[in-house]
């Protein structure tokens, strides 16, 4: 069986992440997979070239160009099943299949923020192209049941996978009592990330514990050929803060780094503040390896992260909650935070194995290419 991925570059998201893990795991599967995307950026690339996966990306240069340059290389490669990532490669693969499909569809919503507009519903309408939804998350999939229940039939909710062999505990030990409690923070300067409230936090942290807790966030600064660019506002600004403040021994801000597992092992808890989430990637990989999550009490994360268990949950709108889930995280013992990290560990063998993604999604091929025989 030929299947086809669709999304809409290689970059280094999120979902695109998850659309090559995918790729990769079929292709283990002895399933015949090629992945398309219509925006010349190669960050995964590696990822597909070292599982023999072929990558076509098509030219054009604007929207239009895009909707019949993706349909040309879909009809051209004859694929039995397409697996299209994120909205825009969804809409693209549904405009693709008409005025008669012959492949079969699974689309996907990863969308964290759950508003009721225009433009969601547009992409709900146009899922009634396809043969099956699949959301990452709980949440994505109640909301759809609730804004498009004409939907509910073929919407299945799959979550993300994390390569747990990749991420995995260090053989290190317990820090002790007196040395600083490290917390490490991976994602985008971006407002939905929800720094400012996270740098505020920690200021009031440190008037209570003074130099006990420190912060290390790494993520995209926006810069372009070391300058800021519009996209750095907020970066700044964070900066601003930090300087103002003086914090700058105490939390600080990086540039993303290719190879984060270390960065998980040395730490002593993950933090991720976002305002909305799906499901996260980067606490699903803190979690194998083996770290306490503080995390916002949103979406999908209180599935992952059990308050009091494996981490504690905040309320992201508010620094001062967030600031209390750090302090009660920093009255653990070290022993109490190594047995954190060992549930965190657990939970993620068991809700975010590889196996069990893949299975999920082998499953709903077959059923989609089933039903399509049937018609």
């Amino acid at each position: 069986m030929k299947i086809l991925c669709l999304i809409d570059s290689l970059n280094s998201g999120g979902a695109q992440r998850q659309l090559c893990m995918l790729a990769v795991l079929l292709k283990e599967r002895s399933y015949d997979v090629e992945v398309l995307t219509y925006y010349d950026y190669d960050f995964y690339r590696y990822f597909l070239d070292k599982a023999n996966i072929p990558h076509t990306t098509v030219a054009a240069s604007n929207k239009l160009g895009r909707i019949v340059a993706v349909r040309k290389a879909i009809r051209h490669q004859k694929p039995d099943v397409v697996i299209a990532y994120m909205g825009t490669p969804s809409l693209f693969a549904e405009l693709a299949g008409l005025p008669k499909r012959d492949f079969a569809l699974i689309v996907s919503e990863r969308s964290s923020n759950f508003r009721e507009n225009f433009a969601t519903k547009r992409r709900f309408f146009f899922h009634r192209l396809s043969d099956a939804v699949v959301c990452n998350s709980f949440t994505q999939t109640k909301f759809i049941a609730k804004t498009a229940p004409w939907l509910v039939k073929r919407t299945t909710t799959i979550i993300n996978c994390v390569d747990i062999c990749k991420f995995k505990p260090a053989d290190v030990q317990t820090p002790a009592d007196n040395e600083p409690i490290s917390i490490l923070v991976i994602g985008n300067f971006r407002p939905e990330k929800n720094p400012l409230a996270l740098v505020e936090a920690v200021r009031i942290v440190n008037q209570n514990l003074p130099q006990k807790v420190t912060v290390d966030w790494y993520g995209n600064n926006w810069f372009k050929n070391g300058s800021p660019t519009k996209d750095s506002e907020l970066y700044l600004k964070i900066h601003k803060f930090i300087k103002d403040n003086k914090l700058d021994d105490v939390f600080r801000l990086h540039n993303y780094v290719s190879d984060i597992t270390p960065l998980y092992q040395s730490a002593t808890a993950f933090c991720l503040p976002s305002l909305y989430e799906g499901c996260s990637n980067v606490i699903g990989e803190a979690m194998a390896c083996g770290k306490p999550i503080l995390a916002s009490n949103v979406s999908d994360n209180p599935r992952l992260v059990k308050d009091g268990e494996n981490g504690f949950l905040f309320n992201p709108a508010n620094p001062q909650d967030i600031a209390n889930a750090i302090l009660r995280f920093s009255k653990q013992s070290p022993a109490q935070w190594k047995h954190m990290g060992q549930i965190s560990r657990q939970r993620a063998e068991k809700m975010l194995s590889p196996d069990v993604f893949v299975n999920k999604y082998i499953e709903l091929i077959e059923q989609v290419t089933a039903n399509r025989k049937r018609l």
